[in-house]
């Protein structure tokens, strides 16, 4: 587990670096973005897992109420080298979300890579770190999120788009814990 954030926090301080490198784009502004979050869910791991992996992902993640529905396009659901997506675009990007290291049940790194037009190439954006940990059949989900991508926003701006965000996650999360205690309902 140690290994797995060291390499994160690694792959975080490199995406800070290449968002530093890429500089505003010519319209707007470049949204450097980071977040710790944790929420503990009263269910075992190996209950709250499944919600990070294959379709019952879709059951909980959304924005503004809206649900999300996430599609694989490249690899294999929940292994090393899944690629998923979703059908909508975020700030004006298709994002895309690789599953660069997994341990069954308890952590997920997602690499974060975004382009304007799907035939584009991708660019990186950030990370996300998922972190399980069990105690007496409760699981506390630690999630963090680092990120820099171009958006069409005032540099001013960028601190209310940021509280959005997190706002957003907060929702998602709680939605998380709601749906999982109530077994998928």
């Amino acid at each position: 587990m140690k290994c797995i954030r060291r390499r994160v926090m690694n792959c975080m301080a490199a995406a800070a670096l290449v968002g530093a490198m890429s500089g505003a784009n010519a319209a707007g502004s470049l949204w450097n973005y980071s977040v710790h979050m944790d929420v503990t869910i009263n269910r075992p791991a190996k209950d709250v897992w499944p919600y990070f992996v294959g379709d019952k992902k879709d059951q909980w993640a959304g924005l503004k109420g809206e649900p999300i529905k996430y599609t694989t396009i490249a690899g294999e659901p929940g292994k090393v080298g899944e690629v998923y997506t979703h059908s909508f675009l975020y700030q004006g990007y298709h994002l895309y979300y690789e599953a660069i290291a997994i341990s069954q049940d308890s952590e997920i790194v997602l690499k974060i890579t975004y382009n304007k037009n799907e035939k584009d190439p991708r660019r990186l954006a950030g990370y996300d770190l998922i972190s399980l940990s069990e105690a007496g059949g409760r699981t506390r989900i630690d999630f963090h999120q680092a990120f820099a991508l171009p958006v069409q926003a005032a540099k001013g701006d960028l601190a209310s788009l940021s509280k959005v965000h997190n706002q957003e996650l907060t929702d998602a999360f709680q939605e998380l814990k709601r749906t999982v205690e109530n077994g998928g309902q």
